[in-house]
C-alpha cells in the first residue's frame, strides 16, 4: 500500500492542524497517520490514527492497540493486516466517487465464470480514448465476422485486432494475455455499481502484476 505522505509531511500536516507531537511518535501507513502519546514515562496502550486526506482538520478517526499498530515493528504481518482491515472498512463506510471511463469484461477468460468469479473492470485515462476506440472497433469487426460467417476470419482482421490489443497493453490498460481472450464493453466507472449485468466485478488496480 503506497503511503499518502512521508513521515515528515504527516508530522507537519498534524502540526498545522494543532496536533503537537514529537516526530518519533508518528508513523505513516497508506492513508493513515498513527500517533502515540507518552504518559508519565510510558506510552498509552491505544494509538490514534488520522485520515491524511482530510483537508481542513485533524481528528482521530479511531484508535487501535499499540501492539497492532505500525509502532509494533517486529510483527509486520500483523500490522499489515490491521492497516488493510481499517482501510477496507473506511472505503466501505465512505466509498469514493468513481469517475472516468473503463472497459468491462462481458465474456471470455476475464469475465465472471471464466478464469475467476468476477468481471474485470479496467479504468483508463481519457488520453487513451483514441487507442481504446481503435480496439473496440477492431473487436467489433472481428467478432461480427464470425457472427455471419462460419469460416476462418481474414488475416487482416485478426492482425488489426491483435495490434490494437497490444497498444492497450503497452499503455498498461490490458495487463496480460488473458485480457486478449476476453470481450469488452465500454462504460463509465460511475455506472458499474448500479448496472447489475456487470456484477460481480472487480476493479483491476494499476499496480496489479501480470498474473491472474
Amino acid at each position: 500500500m503506497k503511503n499518502t505522505m512521508t513521515k515528515e509531511q504527516a508530522w507537519n500536516w498534524l502540526g498545522d492542524r494543532g496536533i503537537s507531537v514529537s516526530k518519533h511518535n508518528v508513523r505513516v501507513r497508506g492513508i493513515w497517520a498513527f500517533v502515540r502519546y507518552p504518559v508519565e514515562g510510558h506510552y498509552e496502550e491505544q494509538v490514534d490514527y488520522y485520515h491524511l486526506d482530510s483537508p481542513l482538520y485533524a481528528e482521530p478517526f479511531d484508535c487501535i492497540r499499540i501492539d497492532d499498530s505500525p509502532f509494533a515493528e517486529t510483527d509486520t504481518a500483523k500490522v499489515d493486516a490491521t492497516v488493510e482491515r481499517i482501510t477496507e472498512q473506511f472505503y466501505k463506510d465512505f466509498p469514493e466517487e468513481l469517475t472516468g471511463s473503463c472497459l468491462v469484461a462481458i465474456s471470455g477468460d476475464c469475465a465472471a465464470g471464466g478464469l475467476g468469479p468476477d468481471n474485470d473492470v479496467l479504468p483508463f485515462d481519457d488520453k487513451h480514448q483514441g487507442i481504446v476506440l481503435d480496439f473496440l472497433r477492431a473487436q467489433f469487426e472481428f467478432y461480427s465476422y464470425f457472427h455471419f460467417n462460419a469460416t476462418q476470419s481474414p488475416p487482416t482482421l485478426y492482425t488489426k485486432f491483435h495490434d490494437t490489443f497490444l497498444a492497450l497493453k503497452d499503455a498498461d490498460i490490458f495487463k496480460h494475455k488473458w485480457h486478449f481472450r476476453t470481450e469488452w464493453e465500454l462504460a463509465y466507472m460511475s455506472e458499474i455499481e448500479d448496472t447489475k449485468r456487470f456484477h460481480p466485478y472487480r476493479i483491476v488496480k494499476e499496480e496489479e502484476n501480470q498474473t491472474r
